[in-house]
């Protein structure tokens, strides 16, 4: 099992950082602590039967489960290898923690609900407000699109063999290189789609989904050709170049769609009223 600490800390930092399009679109950081202490009994609550004096088989039984997941990844943090690493957890934990804080305090300190500070040329003001709003939106759509894709490979019984890529075995080095690769082309499609003149701010998720199908497209034919040289050279594996994988190009291209679809969504749910329309 993983510390107290670990739960308390991870639960506050992903309610921190849910808070932050709130922070983002109407500067308000009163009562802002409060998340913390929320967001840390959300995460410890699966502990509860250790010190309840009711309900102690239900509530033991919820902790031994996938379903304590649903508080801030409690059953996964409570497994290998956080569990069997308790220093190198708490010190993770605490860097997750003072990054959502910084993320959240930075949010309150660049938002621009009324858009005083959307000038032309843009301030450092304007660059830290939209650096945020699209890392933030980048975060999300590619964390959500690893997410479905992860499930649909594990429920098929392809997500072990990804890890193959790195010579490693194994469904957690596989999942850790699927969210590795989904942040990659994430922050990819947010750099295409900022270089595209008024496209971030026109953008539908359809418009979004179909731009980011083609991109998944053209990622695979790259990686037809540069994921058998890496393989050959680094771990000793042959494979054919190219080498056509139909599964990933699947899996790469509905990654794609969802990524497109859901960065336009997401970012203008998170920006302040009236952003970028002046752009």
């Amino acid at each position: 099992m993983a510390p107290a600490i670990v739960h308390f800390l991870v639960g506050a930092s992903l309610a921190v950082l849910l808070a932050v399009p709130l922070a983002l679109r109407t500067g308000a950081e009163r009562r802002s602590l409060w998340l913390v202490g929320v967001g840390g009994l959300w995460g410890l609550f699966p502990d509860v039967h250790y010190v309840s004096p009711v309900f102690e088989t239900q509530l033991r039984t919820l902790h031994e489960s996938w379903v304590a997941d649903l508080f801030a990844f409690h059953y996964t943090l409570d497994q290998p290898p956080f569990a069997t690493n308790p220093l190198e957890s708490i010190a993770g934990s605490i860097l997750v923690f003072l990054v959502s804080v910084t993320v959240f305090t930075t949010g309150t300190a660049v938002s621009d609900p009324h858009g005083r500070n959307r000038s032309d040329p843009p301030t450092r003001h304007s660059i830290a407000l939209r650096l945020l709003v699209s890392g933030y939106a980048v975060v999300v759509a590619a964390g959500l699109a690893a997410a479905t894709v992860a499930v649909v490979l594990a429920a098929t019984g392809r997500l072990e063999p990804v890890a193959t890529l790195v010579g490693r075995e194994g469904g957690r080095t596989a999942l850790a290189l699927v969210l590795a690769v989904a942040l990659a082309g994430g922050a990819t499609f947010a750099l295409v789609v900022s270089a595209v003149g008024g496209f971030t701010r026109r953008a539908t998720p359809l418009g979004g989904a179909v731009l980011g199908v083609l991109l998944g497209l053209c990622a695979w034919v790259v990686a037809a050709f540069a994921a058998p040289i890496w393989m050959d050279t680094a771990l000793g594996l042959e494979r054919p170049i190219p080498y056509v994988h139909r599964v990933g190009m699947v899996a790469i291209v509905c990654f794609g769609g969802l990524v497109g679809a859901l960065y336009p969504a997401v970012r203008r749910l998170v920006a302040p009223p009236g952003y970028g329309s002046s752009r």
